[in-house]
């Protein structure tokens, strides 16, 4: 059974996540195991060999080792070893599952099932656990309501509308509501596909293989503008199927205004369809198009707001075009241009960040997805005067969101119905060997494990979690990645360790806003201290293997800090975007992304400074992180196939070799490194699924003129 329902608890077993009375509980991957064996062998006490053979395998583990896993499962289920309610200690022998499942009883004759594809309707209102069931087939938006006083904003009603288990994504609607476009990879690659809202099946309208993505449907439900990843183009085709045509050669994000005459997109194409990767790479800008074909025209300049643009909507009349602004590890708000004058004003302010958004049918108030000191994640209306665009009060929070991801917020012309898209990630720490073979190492319920980094001696794995909702620590592991050990707590995000020359410390940087400090942990003490300050908020930093320097992205330039004299001085001398160094192991020579439109290449740089010499050309990313031990091969991270693999590269010869063989949209590699001992190179492996949503609002205003 995918999941598995007693007392308060639910356990999915194709996530691995269990929530009790609502709650998501933290289990690691091993004691998950011995939970599932324990349930299927509810029947009967299972002694500790028989545990320790099935789950660990063969591996050499003490009694300990199980004690420990049990204990960790009590404390997530709320049991107690002597009260027991779900997992009973039989003293010498084992431990036996004790609660009665609903499956264990006689069952009641089932009702007509529905079709897998049928929307389960939902109410945001219900309880929390009740929703978790409800949505069983994946995972679905896991939201509770703050209020029920009817003075209050209500949040609406939903019911899941896509039940794939790949990536369903970008929905939006035609005129009349009743069917919607969207993309989805459920065969494969990310294809177009439309349905209607009350029923029926997809009717596929691309079946190209290039990576269609972002659809969205012109105001007269004729035609669908959408951005085809295999171009990084914006193409627009028939509703129904047709011939597409090309409508730029740059760009994403497609938006239509209300008299389609025109297509807004950004300038900056995708790079893949994880949620990280939803923050800009470039200073992107938002331009328009001629529906008909012409030249596109840019819109924005990143100077206007001072971040990067993203995400364009028109306003139900046009007259304004809404968009947000992104900035590196700092905020992302939603500003709004006057099509006739030009001017952009903030709209959002500090207190809120903003994700998604989508205009009401006042053309003034806002629905937005966003994030608050106070709220993790919620759904809020920004109400505004139509005439003057001012705020009526702060935005009102409709409902929280806790565990997942939305995304893609469409309303209908009505104001009726809302569509958007629910994500769950995954990430994981995997190794691959030179001769290709690949397996998981590091696993958490959690939003990333990242940033590997070999000790130099290579008996040890540092690398970086992160939490939902938590900033990132830095972790120490065996080469297996058995017995993990979280040695920094700090208040800010950690990042990007490097491992003393001794292996017993390592530096890391630690951001406090608005400075970044360089900060050292040793073994033998456990004590964290500081060994530089940054003058500014440092990106793409990285510290020398000799700790005697730092990589800095400052004022828009690659430049390096000096530890000792805590002085930074220009690194790489070359036009456009040169960032995201590794350095080699003699701390000499960095590698570093260079980036051309909507491709990046690696290029090598000497420490003194100068020219940045480029290594490879090929159409697509190419992001370097480490070299191998001898300094004359890189590792790296690639889309040279249309897909995220890792790859080695010979600075001498050119050499490139492939190493993974990843084939879904829906998963980036990243990180990867090179262990000291030749092999193997561990990476991380992230992936993110998700489905589709349909909202009944609860009663739209009035229209206005905006």
């Amino acid at each position: 059974m995918p999941q598995i329902e007693f007392d308060d608890i639910i356990i999915n077993r194709e996530l691995h996540h269990i929530h009790k009375a609502g709650v998501m509980m933290e289990l690691e991957p091993k004691s998950f195991r011995v939970l599932e064996y324990l349930i299927e062998h509810r029947n009967r006490v299972v002694p500790k060999d028989e545990l320790i053979a099935k789950i660990w395998e063969g591996a050499a583990v003490t009694d300990n080792a199980l004690t420990r896993v049990i204990a960790q499962i009590r404390k997530a289920l709320g049991d107690d070893a002597r009260q027991a309610r779900y997992i009973e200690t039989v003293p010498t022998i084992g431990y036996r599952f004790i609660f009665p499942l609903p499956s264990d009883a006689p069952a009641p004759p089932l009702p007509p099932q529905a079709p897998e594809e049928e929307p389960r309707k939902i109410n945001w209102l219900v309880p929390v656990g009740a929703i978790v069931a409800l949505i069983a087939v994946w995972f679905g938006p896991y939201l509770k309501s703050l209020t029920s006083d009817p003075s209050k904003p209500r949040p609406p009603r939903t019911a899941q509308f896509t039940t794939s288990k790949g990536l369903d994504m970008h929905p939006s609607f035609n005129p009349d509501a009743s069917s919607v476009v969207y993309a989805s990879d459920k065969d494969g690659k990310f294809e177009l596909y439309i349905r209607q809202v009350d029923g029926g099946r997809d009717i596929p309208i691309t079946s190209d293989g290039k990576q269609n993505l972002e659809p969205a449907w012109s105001p007269d439900g004729k035609s669908v503008a959408y951005t085809q990843l295999a171009s990084q183009s914006i193409y627009v085709m028939p509703a129904l199927g047709g011939i597409p045509r090309r409508l730029t050669e740059f760009g994403s994000q497609p938006a239509w205004s209300p008299d389609g005459s025109l297509i807004a997109f950004r300038s900056e194409g995708i790079t893949s369809m994880a949620s990280p990767e939803l923050f800009p790479g470039t200073d992107t800008t938002i331009w328009v198009v001629p529906a008909a074909g012409a030249k596109p025209e840019q819109l924005t300049q990143t100077a206007m707001t001072g971040g990067r643009h993203s995400q364009p909507r028109f306003s139900p009349k046009g007259r304004h075009l809404a968009f947000l602004s992104m900035q590196p590890f700092k905020s992302s708000d939603l500003w709004e241009l006057d099509m006739a004058t030009r001017k952009a004003a903030q709209v959002t302010t500090a207190g809120i960040t903003v994700s998604a958004f989508a205009y009401d049918t006042d053309g003034a108030s806002l629905y937005l997805i966003g994030h608050s000191p106070e709220v993790q994640s919620g759904l809020y209306r920004l109400r505004r005067d139509p005439s003057t665009r001012s705020p009526i009060g702060p935005p009102e929070l409709l409902t929280r969101i806790d565990f997942i991801e939305v995304r893609d917020l469409w309303i209908n012309q009505q104001g009726t119905r809302m569509a958007y898209m629910a994500t769950r990630a995954t990430s994981h720490i995997w190794s691959v060997t030179q001769a290709g073979q690949a397996k998981s190492l590091i696993e958490d319920a959690t939003y990333r494990v990242t940033e590997p980094a070999w000790s130099p001696d290579g008996k040890k794995l540092g690398y970086v979690l992160r939490k939902y909702g938590a900033l990132g620590d830095i972790y120490i592991s065996d080469p297996d990645g058995s017995n993990a050990t979280q040695i920094t707590r700090n208040p800010g995000p950690d990042a990007f360790l490097t491992w003393a020359p001794d292996s017993q410390s390592v530096w890391y940087l630690s951001r406090l806003n608005p400075n970044t400090e360089v900060r050292r942990v040793a073994f033998a003490d456990g004590a964290e201290r500081p060994m530089a300050t940054m003058p500014a908020l440092a990106v793409q930093s990285r510290i020398a293997p000799d700790l005697s320097a730092v990589t800095v992205m400052h004022n828009g330039q690659l430049q390096l800090f000096d530890i000792a004299s805590a002085t930074l001085r220009p690194l790489a001398g070359r036009e456009g975007h040169v960032g995201f160094p590794c350095w080699s192991p003699d701390s000499k020579t960095l590698a570093v992304e260079i980036r051309e439109g909507d491709a990046t290449h690696i290029g090598l740089v000497q420490r003194e400074g100068g020219a940045v010499r480029q290594i490879t050309n090929r159409p697509g990313h190419a992001w370097p992180h480490s070299f191998s031990a001898d300094g004359k091969q890189l590792a790296l991270a690639a889309t040279w196939d249309g897909f995220w693999n890792i790859y080695t590269l010979d600075i001498a010869t050119n050499e490139i070799r492939q190493l993974t063989k990843n084939t879904l949209g829906r998963i980036f590699v990243r990180y990867p490194a090179w262990s000291p001992l030749g092999d193997p190179i561990v990476y991380e492996q992230h992936e993110t699924r998700g489905n589709l949503y349909i909202a009944e609002l609860p009663g739209a205003p009035p229209a206005a003129s905006r």
